[in-house]
């Protein structure tokens, strides 16, 4: 494990990746895991770059009301927001200097708009009832994440800002290193 620590970049842990994957890093993660991105090339090929989110805030925004969740599900702040990117751009850590081509930009939401949203910047036809209730817009603020190398064969533990100390990404570390029942193939 090599550890990172520099005032201007975010603390970094590097774990051997060679029989860790980013499925198995979701699976172990359980709860904590707020999102799984794979890269493939070519439409067949998978890409160098994987990242997992570890769970940290969530930004949901429904209507004009915007909250911030935290990792234990408590609201911590709540207020109005006419547009959720705004939003988003408010509860976004700033930005910090970049540790490498697989750094996963920790001044970033990951998450999504809902085709209703555009109606605020597009005149796009919005139903007049939504019968699913789904929010305007949903975005997680990770924690941390891991960016796996599949070509180095290497996975970056990144933490998200100055809350993140090298502690936390330990402990997500010692998560990492303990198989769950779900890995386990299916007998047959």
């Amino acid at each position: 494990m090599t550890v990172t620590a520099h005032p201007e970049r975010p603390a970094t842990l590097e774990l051997a990746a060679d029989s860790l994957t980013p499925v198995a890093a979701a699976l172990r993660l359980g709860a904590r895991c707020a999102f799984l991105l794979e890269s493939v090339e070519e439409g067949a090929r998978y890409g160098r770059y994987s990242f997992v989110g570890v769970r940290g805030r969530v930004l949901l925004v429904t209507g004009a009301r915007a909250r911030l969740i935290d990792a234990a599900g408590n609201v911590v702040d709540e207020r109005e927001a006419d547009d959720p990117l705004e939003a988003l751009r408010r509860v976004l850590p700033p930005p910090r200097a970049s540790i490498g081509a697989d750094a996963f930009p920790t001044s970033a939401g990951v998450g999504y708009l809902a085709y209703e949203a555009a109606a605020r910047w597009e005149p796009v036809p919005v139903p007049e009832a939504d019968p699913l209730g789904f929010p305007d817009a949903v975005f997680h603020l990770p924690e941390a994440v891991i960016a796996f190398d599949h070509l180095a064969q290497v996975a970056r533990l990144i933490g998200s800002g100055a809350e993140t100390d090298l502690d936390r990404l330990r402990a997500v570390a010692g998560l990492l290193g303990r198989p769950v029942p779900e890995e386990s193939p299916l007998a047959v």
